[in-house]
């Protein structure tokens, strides 16, 4: 049986993003049950000098924006929805770890994302709406994951990150379905990024 995601809502755009010339920093991504981000968080491993990713942090990115000026975000926002009300709920599941660069000395740790189509496809579409809103094509490959894990230079990261991927390389989590996505700001305080939920765009038949 899915588990249901949590409930879908829509939420009023903060003033200063659109009345303003401020830029914000905001990304597009699906939001993980509370139950999976408890589990992630309490994946045993000790990495020297590594910053771990609090719950509030973890999330399956579909989309950087970076720093959106105000004037844009609602441009931005009405290009989103028009995604949401296209666009049929799926479900997908948190399974296996990885890390980036791949091939090479690890710097990001991550759980990976098993997910039927429904994902590329709105990530697709997500893309594009973007590019319609003005905002630059995103270069970088879509490879769906959590990160879970930062790591800075040190001599003993390397054999404590196999360590730790090798100790959870085969986690699986439920299935869970995918009823909305959401548009996050970032504000980067001095214990890292902190995380605003800016607007909610319920995937079609996602709110019954």
């Amino acid at each position: 049986m899915l588990r249901p995601h949590t409930e879908t809502c829509v939420l009023p755009i903060r003033a200063e993003f659109v009345h303003d010339e401020r830029m914000a920093r905001l990304f597009v991504a699906i939001d993980l049950p509370d139950d999976d981000k408890v589990a992630l968080a309490n994946l045993e491993g000790v990495i020297p000098r590594a910053r771990w990713v609090e719950e509030d942090g973890m999330h399956v990115t579909l989309r950087f924006l970076g720093d959106v000026e105000g004037a844009r975000v609602e441009t931005v926002i009405g290009a989103l929805s028009g995604v949401a009300a296209a666009t049929p709920g799926f479900s997908m599941a948190v399974r296996g770890m990885g890390h980036f660069p791949p091939h090479q000395s690890p710097r990001v740790l991550w759980a990976g994302i098993d997910a039927d189509s429904g994902l590329g496809v709105l990530q697709h579409r997500v893309e594009h709406a973007c590019q319609r809103a003005g905002l630059e094509p995103e270069r970088r490959k879509f490879a769906a994951h959590v990160t879970l894990v930062r790591l800075r230079p040190d001599p003993g990261n390397e054999a404590a990150a196999a360590e730790f991927l090798t100790r959870h390389a085969l986690l699986a989590r439920p299935r869970f379905d995918v009823r909305q996505f959401l548009l996050f700001s970032s504000v980067l305080g001095r214990q890292g990024a902190e995380y605003r939920t800016e607007a909610a765009f319920p995937l079609r038949g996602g709110d019954s």
